[in-house]
C-alpha cells in the first residue's frame, strides 16, 4: 500500500512518514525514531510496508545552499544506498519542513518525534508535488 518512505534526518532522532501516490495518503509514523537505530527500524518498515523508493529531505540555507547539516545527509544517503541497493533515493529540499509542522502543531507542542515524523510528511508532500 504505501510505496514511498519519506525521511527527515537528524543528528539525534528522526522522523518518517508513508505515502502512496496513487491516493494522495501520507501518514506519519507514531513511533519515538533515534538515529541510533536508524538502519533497523528502515528495514523493518521496508520490509512490512513494501517500500520501494526513499524519499530523503535535503536542508539548505535561506540562499538554497547546502549546510553543514548536508553534508552529513549525503554520508546517511551514501549508507542507505549501500544497505538497500535495490531501491531508489530520491532527494527533495526540504526547507521549511520543520517549522510548518510546528506550526500545524501550535506553539505547545514540544514532542520532537512528533515534530520530525510530521515534517517527513511534509517532505513527502514537496515530493509528490514535485512530480504531478
Amino acid at each position: 500500500m504505501f510505496e514511498f518512505l519519506a525521511i527527515d534526518w537528524g543528528q539525534k532522532r528522526f522522523g518518517l512518514a508513508f505515502g502512496n501516490k496513487t491516493t494522495g495518503l501520507i501518514i506519519p509514523s507514531v513511533k519515538e525514531n533515534f538515529s541510533v537505530n536508524i538502519f533497523a527500524l528502515i528495514q523493518k518498515e521496508v520490509a512490512e510496508r513494501k517500500i520501494k523508493t526513499f524519499v530523503v529531505g535535503i536542508p539548505t540555507n535561506k540562499s538554497l545552499e547546502i549546510t553543514e547539516v548536508t553534508t552529513k545527509i549525503n554520508s546517511f544517503i551514501q549508507e542507505l544506498s549501500k544497505t538497500f541497493p535495490t531501491i531508489p533515493i530520491k532527494t527533495i529540499n526540504e526547507r521549511q519542513s520543520t517549522k510548518v509542522s510546528k506550526q500545524l502543531l501550535g506553539p505547545k507542542q514540544k514532542d520532537k518525534h512528533l515534530i520530525n515524523n510530521l515534517a517527513a510528511t511534509q517532505i513527502l508532500e514537496y515530493f509528490f508535488n514535485q512530480i504531478d
